[in-house]
């Protein structure tokens, strides 16, 4: 509905202009108590009317914020799952890997690095219309890394760097580029 209701130019009530409005018919009794009915009659109640669903009503901005308006729940749901239930899951399963007797699992550097760097990015990119997101974000970055670490140095977890020199700093510079670009492209709609 936000975004303008873009959805009404493929409605075919709306394209063809054929009448949907809906009315309900309720009767009406005037009368005295104990007495003699002095009026009945019926109005006629409009439950929906075509210009109310094919009136599109844009606004600048408002597909943004409807959007933001819909997809905040789930954004700050999964940012505190990642940042409480992630972290557990990963230290539980190094835990069962080497109860296994599997040896020490390894884990690549820049799995480490694309995982940290996308939850600040949704931090960066939708933290200034989703306040409440940023502490969640860099939350979720803080115990990803304290994880990491505690599965090092009580599991056994060994990190390796199996990318060629640079590529993690390519891939960290260029999602931070979006996400300056993104954020730059929403500011102005807020």
């Amino acid at each position: 509905e936000g975004c303008g209701r873009g959805w009404t130019q493929y409605f075919t009530p709306c394209l063809t202009g054929t009448e949907f409005d809906k009315v309900t018919v309720l009767p009406v009794v005037i009368s005295v108590p104990y007495g003699p009915n002095l009026a009945q009659y019926k109005v006629s109640v409009p439950i929906l009317k075509a210009a109310d669903v094919c009136g599109a009503n844009f606004e600048f901005g408002r597909c943004c914020r409807a959007l933001l308006d819909s997809l905040t729940p789930l954004y700050v749901g999964k940012m505190v799952l990642v940042a409480t239930m992630t972290p557990l899951a990963s230290v539980a399963r190094d835990a069962l890997w080497q109860k296994t007797g599997r040896g020490a699992r390894r884990e690549g550097f820049e799995e480490i690095v694309a995982q940290a760097v996308t939850y600040a990015e949704l931090g960066l990119v939708l933290g200034p219309s989703i306040p409440v997101l940023m502490p969640l974000c860099a939350l979720a970055v803080l115990t990803l890394l304290g994880g990491r670490l505690y599965s090092v140095r009580r599991f056994g977890l060994v990190i390796h760097d199996g990318s060629e020199p640079g590529v993690s700093a390519y891939f960290t510079a260029g999602c931070v580029m979006q996400a300056v670009v993104t954020w730059g492209i929403f500011f102005d709609t807020l």
